[in-house]
């Protein structure tokens, strides 16, 4: 650690010693170059440090009441990170020596000392003393990652095991609801390439339910008895991710009391969802395109890689084209990770599945809040089908969870339930009277309009793009009351 990387000044340094004189002389001595405190023996010593966030104790060993040793270690107990120094004018060297290899002391200094010589002690006192610090909040950073880890793997296993008992087999595509066109293609997709290792990327804006298909094809994949471990990779600090997802050895820095798997081998046999792909430095990608391109990691502190068999599912709301082209992410890694690309459409672009997935997300959240499930007004449906998703799927789940703590026990939802101000729907076409029905209408009317413009008036080519038959739209079209050639 470089020294001019520290503000020395910022960690107090405490001096004890039963002679004035001495105190005196390390004021007039270091008084600029640290924040120091004295005390005139270990019990003065005692309260300072019980007063004061001490991070170096250099005390005098030959005092009377209480030696330099026993200022120390009951300094210990008060301040366990503190970094201690012994000052001796005696030639008492065994037991100091073996306080310093029992680690009670960092080193002792022989009086007289070299003022020069004793100011690079304690320089390197304080940056041990910081290091220490750096790393005990790694380690808590860790062990806090890992237990999150532990719990949701606990929190999964419960949630598969109700699905299988509800449905007769594991979540898979039965858990994703919605039977729209959009919706029935990015499932095709996922169905094709469940039962191969291929790497998936998910692309689509936020709340649009990327982890729960991930989660899908890993359901509906050979490795479906394995671990399925999500991780949010734009959530972990930078120093942290690569530990987090590559593991290390025992001993590769201080702290690391024991090999850590990392979670690309927790998930060795199983997949990994890496969301927020986006989100990586340029130099995890390094290691991210070893994975993909190799099967292998190199966890910090090892000398050869581990192989693992991890199937990457990733997903992003960004547009990586635009992120490759301003040198935020590496080509290669894009290449790596787009071999089958699935769109999730917006909430927009499927709403005549809303109805039933609020009526999904209903029940499902009236189990998390132990309450019974109340039904919807028509008029609350349609203004939830009228609505604008900024947030998709995840902003409607928190409409509904909103009004199932306002709704009044036994009174169905009401549009007041789920919004403040309840957004005023556009008079429908042919003065419908703002019914469910009068809203998907007005959507189908807008959608079949759009596609007809993109298409330059090919209803053919619209019915594609609309995934209908030419007969269907010619349906749909009569339905809405619109004319061949609109």
């Amino acid at each position: 650690m470089s020294g001019d990387a520290i503000d020395y000044r910022s960690c107090p340094v405490l001096v004890v010693d039963d002679e004035p004189d001495m105190l005196e002389i390390f004021q007039l001595n270091y008084g600029r170059d640290f924040s120091l405190h004295t005390a005139l023996g270990g019990a003065e010593a005692l309260e300072v440090l019980r007063q004061h966030e001490i991070g170096v104790l250099i005390a005098d060993q030959r005092m009377p009441g209480m030696t330099g040793i026993e200022v120390i270690a009951r300094a210990r107990e008060i301040r366990p990170d503190l970094i201690p120094l012994i000052l001796t004018g005696y030639t008492d060297v065994e037991s100091l020596v073996g306080a310093i290899n029992l680690g009670c002391v960092l080193r002792y200094i022989p009086k007289p000392f070299d003022p020069h010589e004793l100011r690079a002690v304690i320089r390197q006192a304080i940056e041990t003393f910081r290091l220490r610090q750096s790393n005990r909040r790694l380690a808590e950073e860790n062990a806090r990652l890992v237990e999150q880890l532990r719990a949701a793997n606990e929190r999964l296993a419960a949630e598969n095991g109700y699905l299988k008992r509800h449905n007769g087999a594991g979540a898979g595509f039965e858990a994703i609801v919605g039977s729209g066109a959009p919706l029935r293609r990015v499932i095709e997709r996922a169905r094709v390439v469940a039962g191969s290792p291929t790497t998936v990327l998910l692309e689509g804006p936020t709340g649009t339910g990327k982890e729960l298909l991930a989660r899908a094809i890993h359901d509906e994949s050979p490795r479906r008895t394995r671990l399925f471990v999500p991780v949010n990779v734009g959530t972990i600090t930078e120093t942290l991710l690569g530990s987090t997802l590559f593991g290390h050895k025992r001993g590769s820095f201080t702290g690391a009391v024991a090999e850590q798997k990392g979670l690309f081998e927790i998930a060795d046999g199983g997949s990994i969802f890496l969301d927020e792909i986006g989100e990586t430095s340029p130099s995890l990608q390094v290691h991210l395109l070893r994975v993909l391109q190799e099967g292998e990691i190199m966890p910090v502190g090892a000398t050869r890689p581990v192989h693992v068999d991890v199937r990457v599912i990733a997903a992003t709301n960004r547009d990586l084209d635009e992120e490759v082209r301003a040198g935020r992410f590496r080509k290669d890694l894009l290449h790596r990770l787009r071999v089958f690309p699935i769109r999730l459409p917006s909430l927009a672009e499927h709403a005549e599945d809303i109805p039933a997935l609020a009526e999904h997300l209903l029940e499902r959240l009236a189990r998390k809040l132990r309450k019974s499930a109340p039904t919807f007004s028509p008029q609350a449906l349609s203004t939830l089908v009228g609505h604008t998703y900024d947030g998709n799927v995840r902003e409607l789940e928190n409409l509904i969870e909103r009004a199932l703590l306002l709704c009044p026990p036994d009174e169905q939802i009401s549009p007041e339930d789920l919004f403040d101000r309840v957004p005023q729907a556009p008079a429908p076409a042919g003065g419908s009277n703002g019914t469910l029905e009068s809203a998907v209408l007005r959507f189908e009317r807008a959608t079949i309009l759009e596609a007809l413009a993109a298409c330059e008036g090919n209803k053919t080519h619209a019915a594609r793009r609309l995934g209908l038959t030419y007969r269907g739209l010619l349906l749909k079209m009569k339905r809405n009351g619109m004319s061949q050639g609109a």
